[in-house]
């Protein structure tokens, strides 16, 4: 009897390790499948959790065996119905009869049985809280766990002794279908509540981009549109016309430059993939900030090697090299030294960012790369923010090590060891 008991609780394990296994393979993409395969894979899930408990049964006289195939049969048909639920009903008969013996008859009667009824009580099962859920797949589970071990008693051809087992089968069975339903329940609801969640996100970041761009373009606009008022007064002498007229190209420059950094983080994914050789691109990019860097007082050091090259949309990493490197110079109030540093490590590619400005704070760390944060007051983060955007989607990571005295930025442009080696062989076609 004990070998019975824990022939069954090991059923019970197989059919409630399921739908977590389901959780852990597919997570929150589950959600994101259309409907046709989200049944597909329920189907999946649902045989292999009733092929796992006929191949581990109690045994018993003539070739009857019984099992808890019934817990994800009813479930599933409860969720899907009759037509979605075929290739279940399909795969446990087969298996059953290549398992064989006198029972594979007289269940195939209990299978078309439990098919033709259950069914008619998904409408209901998918409208009714959750205590009914439970309720309900406890009374159905508990009419079918009789059938299963009476139908048996009428049919076999000579007679079967259950003794207490009667007992232990129809409880496990209907506690089984009741923890089951419970533990699908909690599923859905966190899979619901995160996608819920993520929606909810997407429109405040939308809220903030939109926000943002309507605060960030106004004031270069307004700028400009004092300049452009001016250039209409006939006292002007030619030089202080040139003058606004720079003034006003300058605002509008750096009105583009907003927008650039705004449709890079709504795609910050690589369009334009080429070969890159970043001691060229690093030396073009450092002639771009001296004459910014010297007005602030910071003077720059490069170092890379010569024949480093890394497969990339080269205007998005001039874009990542940019907004760090501003990010650093503009921390430095009181002038000092941006270094900037690729060093190559087997199949990764590392830059370094050091800077000795003012340093932050654990707490804003935390916060970097997050939308309208910025340790400055000048700024917006939406630089930085664009940086860590494009470096993710390089499947890269970038991390920030303060000192008291010396930030340092390190962004790693490959995967780290332990993430999926899928990314770690990209990476081998990407770098030269």
């Amino acid at each position: 009897m004990q070998v019975m008991i824990k022939d069954l609780l090991l059923n019970l394990f197989l059919i409630t390790y399921m739908p977590l296994l389901l959780v852990s393979i597919w997570g929150e993409k589950f959600a994101l499948l259309k409907n046709r395969m989200q049944k597909i894979v329920i189907n999946i899930i649902g045989s292999i959790a009733a092929i796992l408990c006929m191949t581990f049964p109690v045994h018993l006289a003539n070739g009857f065996i019984f099992d808890l195939r019934n817990i994800p049969i009813i479930i599933i048909l409860l969720f899907l119905g009759y037509k979605d639920s075929i290739p279940l009903i399909v795969t446990t008969l087969v298996y059953r009869f290549l398992i064989g013996g006198e029972g594979s008859y007289i269940y195939a009667i209990v299978h078309l049985t439990t098919f033709l009824i259950v069914p008619q009580f998904h409408t209901v099962y998918r409208t009714i809280n959750l205590p009914k859920k439970v309720l309900l797949a406890g009374l159905i589970t508990g009419f079918f766990s009789i059938l299963a071990l009476s139908i048996p008693l009428l049919f076999a051809s000579s007679p079967l002794e259950y003794g207490n087992f009667v007992y232990y089968f129809f409880t496990i069975e209907v506690v089984g279908i009741m923890i089951t339903a419970i533990l699908i329940e909690y599923i859905l609801k966190n899979i619901k509540q995160k996608d819920h969640y993520v929606k909810t996100e997407k429109l405040r970041v939308v809220g903030e981009l939109a926000a943002g761009v309507s605060h960030e373009i106004n004031n270069p606009l307004t700028v400009t549109y004092g300049f452009l008022q001016l250039l209409g007064e006939e006292s002007l002498t030619p030089a202080e016309r040139k003058k606004y007229i720079t003034l006003a190209l300058e605002e509008l420059n750096r009105t583009h430059e907003i927008m650039e950094n705004y449709l890079i983080l709504a795609n910050p994914y690589q369009d334009q993939i080429e070969k890159v050789n970043l001691k060229e691109e690093i030396q073009l990019i450092g002639e771009k900030l001296q004459g910014y860097a010297i007005l602030q007082g910071v003077s720059i050091t490069i170092n890379c090697p010569q024949n480093l090259y890394l497969e990339c949309e080269r205007k998005k990493l001039q874009q990542v090299i940019l907004n760090i490197a501003k990010n650093a110079i503009e921390a430095m109030d009181s002038g000092g030294i941006l270094f900037i540093e690729f060093i190559q490590k087997k199949h990764h590619i590392i830059m370094n960012f050091q800077d000795n400005g003012i340093g932050m704070s654990p707490e804003q760390i935390s916060k970097l790369g997050e939308p309208y944060f910025s340790s400055n007051t000048k700024g917006t983060g939406i630089g930085l923010m664009v940086a860590y955007r494009i470096i993710q989607s390089l499947g890269g990571t970038i991390s920030c090590q303060p000192n008291k005295r010396r930030n340092r930025h390190k962004s790693d442009l490959t995967s780290k060891q332990q993430i999926a080696f899928l990314y770690v062989a990209f990476y081998l076609f990407r770098l030269f």
